[in-house]
């Protein structure tokens, strides 16, 4: 056999359970099938019913929870209760003030041209500080709940530092 044809199972098992890589994509990354990467998992003692959950850290208390691995692999954080993702998330810092952001609006409008859909985002969430370098601006919601959620991908479409 040629070492061309060789698999490296410990690597394959890391990738699957460790990773949470799909056979498919395991198989792209080693040139084989899917179906090989299946048979190189089962010659390990690794069966699809075992690699089907993970065992992962709740984000907010650290108690060790099951979760599946098609949740693992779309999501950085599991939680074990709603209540522990919830409280996450909440920001001590933030004020909420409708009148500040009304007046975030107006300030971003006179420096950006603002459509309804566009979101104005306090940068240290404080309504209260409508100060320019404080805000940036968001195509949408969605857009701005994912920087809230640290997705770097996420560009403004306007921050105030910028000229």
């Amino acid at each position: 056999m040629s070492r061309r044809n060789q698999v490296d199972p410990l690597q394959v098992v890391v990738w699957y359970t460790k990773d949470h890589l799909t056979m498919e994509q395991i198989g792209r990354l080693i040139g084989k099938t899917r179906q090989r990467v299946c048979q190189v998992l089962k010659q390990a003692g690794i069966t699809a019913s075992q690699g089907t959950w993970v065992s992962r850290a709740c984000g907010f208390c650290g108690v060790e929870i099951k979760v599946r691995r098609v949740l693992a692999r779309k999501n950085t954080e599991s939680f074990c209760h709603a209540e522990h993702y919830y409280a996450s998330r909440e920001n001590p810092s933030y004020r909420p003030w409708k009148q500040g952001q009304r007046l975030a609006r107006a300030i971003v409008s006179q420096h950006f041209t603002l459509l309804p859909g566009h979101v104005v985002h306090h940068k240290d969430s404080d309504n209260h500080n409508n100060n320019r370098e404080n805000l940036m601006v968001f195509a949408s919601n969605a857009e701005h709940i994912a920087h809230h959620h640290g997705k770097s991908a996420v560009v403004p479409l306007w921050d105030g530092v910028a000229p």
